[in-house]
């Protein structure tokens, strides 16, 4: 009868944390290499001090994330599922053996002419162009009003649109130098 009795315990104090995923988001390692130019995946949390939110319930986007001819940044979907992006991109830069966000206001809209939207869906095999990269931090697609070059080594990430209270899934470009 006792062992019956732990064993319903084990079970309810799961309620869906058990099954091997963990059920709060994990740090990001800013020091781990990223997988080529597809990028990474990793979670991570809200700030220090803060309690962890459940990572984003959606499947990992598998994307390819890289700056093309023209200082175009192209997300494509590799995956076999529709993945939801935040329509902000953000901006790392490497200070010694970590990243660092660095400021930036870039995102994966349609045109300069066009708002940067908060989520943007993308099909299987569908790819986002948006407006090419100033090469700057800052103002960096369209107009540069308050900006600065960029120099060093950088990398872009893009996250999931996570529902609130969920930390997003992250895939970053593959590191490259200006």
């Amino acid at each position: 009868m006792r062992v019956a009795f732990l064993s319903f315990l084990f079970f309810a104090g799961c309620s869906g944390g058990c099954g091997g995923a963990p059920s709060t988001a994990r740090t990001h390692d800013p020091d781990r290499s990223p997988e080529g130019a597809s990028g990474s995946s990793a979670p991570h949390t809200a700030a220090a001090g803060a309690t962890p939110s459940a990572v984003d319930p959606a499947p990992p986007p598998e994307l390819s994330v890289e700056l093309v001819e023209g200082d175009v940044l192209r997300v494509r979907n590799v995956g076999d599922h529709a993945v939801s992006l935040r329509g902000a991109v953000k901006l790392e830069t490497r200070r010694g053996e970590a990243w660092a966000d660095a400021p930036l206001a870039f995102s994966l809209r349609a045109s300069c002419d066009t708002p940067a939207p908060t989520c943007v869906d993308l099909a299987p095999g569908g790819e986002l162009l948006p407006p090419a990269w100033l090469g700057t931090q800052g103002d960096a697609q369209c107009a540069c009003e308050r900006c600065v070059q960029v120099e060093g080594e950088v990398r872009f990430v893009v996250e999931s649109c996570a529902p609130e209270g969920h930390a997003p899934h992250r895939v970053e470009s593959a590191p490259l130098r200006r």
